[in-house]
């Protein structure tokens, strides 16, 4: 929380206060040594200089030995061999952080392994902070849990619930969990159900705690559309929670509900694919616990509704930036949605390919939102409740063709653009999240949406 040094003398030395938060699979149990050139960015310069002679090591919470998942059924037994509800069992009675992993002789890459949660044996063991906290780690393996239609009565469970303690899910499919939600029938003339009203259902629940999900994948393929309320991850409470590189598709419901302090939700993918008519949001904000969150790198393409709703009346600012959305085809809503709520948006080097009506959807004239180095295909920026808006207009690019190699494509590999299209390296290098060179963009400048191309 102090000021950072803005200079370092030459031949002398400054402390930098600065905190490693990785995943415990992306280093070894050494922890994190600094043992070469460091760069800073400091009051506006870059600084480098070189680590003290005796390297400094940082170290990380012990971790216990893993907790070996070596049978695909979901059982309860003492049989010699261990189940992930059995698993989950062994974590929540020992201290300190658990890792469960998974056999890769069992669960081989590729091979697409499917855990058939036993519906008799009702929900898995919920996670507590009496664990210490808990790693779910699908690298090595392949490994996707899933229910049927049995679930869908009693309705209201989840795949995996959170009420406290630190949660980390690397790895892990989910398949058809919206069989959890009620299902109200005939959506199509009301897409919010005879109910009206936010059930309960899907793969993750959050209470309390900090919930990390990193490299997974939620796909319903075989359920019909819930309600318009339903969410595939539904965070209510906790802080600190993190959606990263993950993909959403065939979805039934949203994909992510919010409604609690989170950091961030970085590089998913959330396609609708073939499921035109049963996807709804990407991103549902019904609050953000006071603080901001960043919505940065990700592709939402072809959702029913909007892409972001940006919700709740408490102080956070929402940041959008390096996102691309697509809506080709669908009318109304935009893909940014402000839902009678003045919460203030900041937005930068993102890219709208025909969001109709608009890129930015809004019930307050545009009070509060800054927009800046965005492009816009097929669409306005803004429509007409957004007059007020702060518009860096001269940043801003709004073209019938930005030269995309496919501009109603679907993946981000369809939608990165063209070396000759406007918005290569004319983003603003403002938070330094694309690419691996310094300045974390290859070229004079970062490209606009979530593709950046290599050097």
């Amino acid at each position: 929380t102090d000021p950072q040094p803005s200079s370092i003398i030459a031949g002398g030395q400054q402390t930098f206060r600065f905190r490693v938060d990785a995943m415990p699979w992306a280093v070894g149990d050494q922890g994190i040594v600094i043992n070469g050139l460091v760069t800073f960015d400091s009051a506006g310069s870059r600084l480098t200089a070189q680590p003290w002679s005796e390297s400094p090591a940082i170290g990380f919470e012990y971790i216990n030995a893993p907790i070996v998942v070596d049978l695909v059924d979901d059982t309860v037994q003492d049989d010699g061999q261990t189940s992930l509800r059995e698993a989950l069992i062994v974590a929540a009675a020992s201290p300190g952080v658990d890792r469960i992993v998974f056999d890769s002789a069992v669960f081989a890459p590729g091979d697409g392994t499917v855990i058939q949660l036993d519906e008799s044996l009702d929900e898995l063991p919920a996670i507590t902070a009496n664990g210490g906290g808990l790693v779910i780690d699908g690298s090595g393996a392949d490994v996707t849990l899933a229910v049927d239609s049995n679930w869908t009565d009693p309705e209201g469970r989840y795949g995996l619930q959170l009420d406290g303690g630190r949660l980390v899910v690397y790895g892990i499919g989910f398949r058809d969990m919206g069989y959890n939600y009620r299902d109200e029938g005939d959506l199509s003339g009301n897409n919010c159900g005879a109910s009206g009203a936010q059930l309960e259902g899907g793969a993750i629940r959050v209470d309390g705690g900090t919930l990390v999900v990193q490299d997974s994948h939620f796909a319903d393929p075989n359920v019909d559309e819930r309600n318009c309320y339903a969410a595939s991850i539904r965070i209510h409470g906790g802080s600190g929670h993190r959606i990263l590189g993950s993909r959403w598709t065939e979805q039934s419901m949203d994909a992510i509900y919010l409604n609690a302090a989170a950091v961030e939700i970085t590089d998913n993918v959330f396609d609708a694919e073939s499921s035109l008519a049963k996807v709804d949001e990407c991103i549902y904000i019904d609050g953000q616990g006071g603080q901001d969150l960043w919505v940065i790198g990700n592709l939402c393409v072809d959702q029913e509704y909007s892409g972001v709703v940006a919700g709740g009346g408490d102080a956070g600012t929402l940041y959008l930036a390096h996102n691309t959305f697509v809506r080709t085809g669908r009318s109304g809503l935009g893909a940014i949605r402000r839902n009678g709520t003045s919460r203030e948006i900041v937005g930068r080097n993102n890219l709208y390919v025909d969001n109709n009506p608009a890129a930015y959807d809004d019930n307050d004239n545009g009070n509060g939102m800054d927009i800046a180095f965005d492009a816009v295909t097929g669409s306005p920026f803004c429509d007409s409740g957004c007059a007020s808006a702060v518009r860096n207009t001269p940043s801003l690019l709004e073209l019938d063709d930005l030269d995309l190699v496919n501009s109603s494509g679907t993946t981000m590999s369809e939608l990165r653009p063209n070396a000759t299209s406007p918005i290569v390296n004319s983003g603003v290098d403002w938070i330094d999240r694309n690419g691996t060179s310094p300045g974390r963009f290859n070229g004079p400048g970062c490209e606009r949406g979530a593709v950046e191309l290599g050097p």
